[in-house]
């Protein structure tokens, strides 16, 4: 029930590239529709993906780039913060679609 109910958001969330014309707007839509779903289903993904290599290397991979952050010129607690929240919803929304 709760996968159909995110399967219903996210098709909402799809069809918000041809509705809303600013990138701004489908980006709080996703906050709105489908990162409060990837939360409740978090369980259910991390079964899903557990075997997957692909999935933790792709895992490691981002954390690697969230790490080399510490040691860039120009390191800011504020830009890393933001990097790392997209991150997230960037492995959230890969997750979620190779989970639906």
């Amino acid at each position: 029930m709760l996968a159909r109910g995110i399967l219903l958001f996210y098709a909402v969330f799809i069809a918000g590239y041809f509705l809303m014309p600013m990138a701004s707007g489908h980006r709080h839509l996703y906050y709105i529709l489908v990162f409060p779903a990837v939360l409740f289903l978090s369980k259910e993904l991390r079964q899903f993906y557990r075997s997957n290599a692909l999935s933790l290397l792709v895992v490691t991979y981002a954390s690697y780039m969230m790490i080399t952050l510490l040691w860039s010129d120009n390191f800011s607690a504020e830009g890393a913060a933001w990097a790392v929240w997209h991150s997230v919803n960037t492995l959230s929304f890969c997750f979620v679609t190779g989970f639906l």
